[in-house]
């Protein structure tokens, strides 16, 4: 299992924190999939040293160490 660092963002709602991707990112095109994965719609990628852990009733996007 991977452990997690630094928090980058953190939200209540999963479409919060795809707004927050997207601000910190300075991009439209990060989504955040079913299985709380982060996908780039325009370069058809997905995200790598990132991760969306759902914590104590908040989505948080955090750095994987």
């Amino acid at each position: 299992m991977a452990k997690y660092g630094k928090i980058i963002a953190s939200a209540s709602t999963k479409e919060r924190l795809e707004k927050l991707i997207n601000d910190y990112y300075y991009s439209n095109n990060w989504v955040i999939t079913d299985n709380n994965e982060v996908y780039n719609t325009l370069t058809t990628r997905f995200m790598i040293g990132k991760v969306v852990v759902n914590k104590k009733g908040r989505y948080q996007f955090r750095e994987i160490k």
